[in-house]
């Protein structure tokens, strides 16, 4: 199932939030933290699971190119990919993210350093995310399901 969906904030820009629902069968058990591999000299630690104030464990990962497609890779496994990027498809990293619950309980505080955000979240449902980065704040609202994961793409106005 695809849905697309633009959401206009108060300032008067388009933030477009594209949910792509894929079924997977990868369980809870089979969450890992990639290592890098011994031929290849990583830039970056590691891409290993972070937990949040509120024990929900998230990844962040995607900068260069080998990066992101072990992040992408991963991406099955996990409720939720969110993307960070600019109108022209620029990444972001170092974006503030909380993500709260149909109830409005914040389930997830964290900053992200990189432009890809895996997270396991508590049940399947609606949530609602919000993202900060350089002076621009983006709201979307996602649903997760029972079964696979949800992909979304949050986009700033183009910065510089």
């Amino acid at each position: 199932m695809n849905a697309k969906l633009a959401i206009s904030l108060g300032l008067g820009l388009a933030v477009s939030v594209g949910a792509l629902a894929q079924s997977t069968s990868g369980a809870a058990s089979d969450r890992q933290a990639l290592e890098p591999s011994s031929t290849a000299t990583p830039l970056r630690p590691a891409l290993s699971s972070v937990a949040g104030a509120n024990g929900m464990h998230y990844i962040c990962g995607g900068v260069g190119e080998r990066e992101q497609a072990a992040i992408k890779a991963l991406a099955p496994q996990h409720d939720l990919m969110l993307t960070f990027a600019t109108e022209r498809g620029q990444y972001l990293a170092d974006v503030d993210v909380n993500i709260s619950n149909a109830s409005g309980k914040n389930v997830l505080s964290a900053t992200c350093d990189a432009p890809i955000m895996l997270v396991d979240l508590p049940s399947a449902g609606k949530y609602r995310v919000h993202a900060s980065s350089s002076g621009y704040d983006v709201t979307g609202q996602v649903t997760v399901p029972e079964h696979g994961h949800r992909a979304a793409v949050l986009r700033w106005p183009d910065i510089g």
